[in-house]
């Protein structure tokens, strides 16, 4: 990203250098709490806070975001997509499937100022909605932010792309395989769900079982994301206006493409974590039967 001409259009008496720029970039998405903070990066790199605010905020996540998102996060194409639908097939015998969904909570350090409470999710915190689309090396294909953390997956799901222009999205029979948020349909299959105070039938519990060991890797996914990248487990940024909620955007934008750039490094056995879905809490409430991981 050296070479991106927004670094030369760079003002000031002493510019950092762009790889400056990105070890602070780097260093503020790979942090939480305090040492996310201004004063914490400052005390960090033996800088002022005004340099660290330039150098996460500007030039270098624009050169990240312009240099390497076409390149990294992309819609797989009808052939690419058809190697994905053979892998899923060999590996978990779920011919013509093309990704895994789930859904997951980026929570927020503050209450927003603006209809905070529509942000408040069933488990007490303050949150945004992120869809996730991966495949089966994790790899993130598709994702949706932006939604408050009191909406449903479910509705997030039939407001994105991949819903509204499925015919462009996928080819004849492709689908996506998800968790019970979400509900049956052309390019969904979700596990079944028990009637209240009813087991789930034998045959409908071996389908949901087969269905659960590829779509555990989703939650790996998430789980790779948030832990090589902690600035997604608390958003410190306040959200009072849409220029707020850009650049939250725009930083999530920033973690997929570089976990899509890292996925041939090796990945710690400890970041794969099965990410706990607001869906799997309101199993356990009405007591239906969860999937098994």
């Amino acid at each position: 990203i050296q070479d991106h001409g927004v670094f030369k259009k760079q003002r000031g008496l002493e510019p950092k250098l762009p790889e400056e720029q990105l070890l602070v970039l780097l260093k503020y998405l790979g942090c939480e709490g305090n040492s996310a903070s201004s004063v914490g990066l400052s005390t960090f790199f033996g800088v002022g806070a005004g340099v660290i605010d330039e150098c996460r905020n500007g030039a270098c996540l624009e050169a990240v975001l312009s240099c390497m998102e076409d390149n990294t996060y992309f819609w797989p194409t009808a052939v690419e997509r058809e190697a994905i639908a053979g892998r899923m097939q060999n590996k978990y015998h779920w011919p013509n499937c093309v990704g895994l969904i789930d859904g997951t909570l980026l929570p927020l350090a503050r209450r927003p100022l603006i209809c905070g409470e529509n942000y408040l999710s069933r488990k007490k915190f303050y949150a945004i909605v992120m869809l996730v689309v991966c495949d089966d090396h994790g790899r993130v294909l598709h994702y949706h932010i932006g939604w408050p953390g009191s909406v449903h997956d479910n509705r997030v799901w039939k407001n994105c792309k991949l819903y509204t222009k499925s015919e462009v999205m996928f080819s004849r029979k492709e689908y996506l395989l998800g968790d019970s948020a979400f509900t049956p349909g052309k390019r969904m299959i979700p596990p079944f769900k028990a009637l209240p105070g009813l087991p789930v039938p034998a045959n409908k519990s071996s389908f949901n079982s087969v269905l659960s060991r590829p779509r555990v890797k989703s939650e790996h996914c998430i789980g790779i994301l948030k832990s090589r990248f902690p600035f997604m487990r608390s958003i410190r940024l306040r959200l009072d206006n849409r220029s707020n909620m850009q650049r939250i955007i725009d930083y999530v934008r920033g973690v997929v493409v570089l976990h899509n750039f890292l996925m041939a490094e090796p990945i710690d056995a400890k970041w794969i974590e099965n990410q706990e879905t607001e869906d799997d809490d309101l199993e356990s409430e009405r007591g239906l039967t969860r999937e098994t991981t």
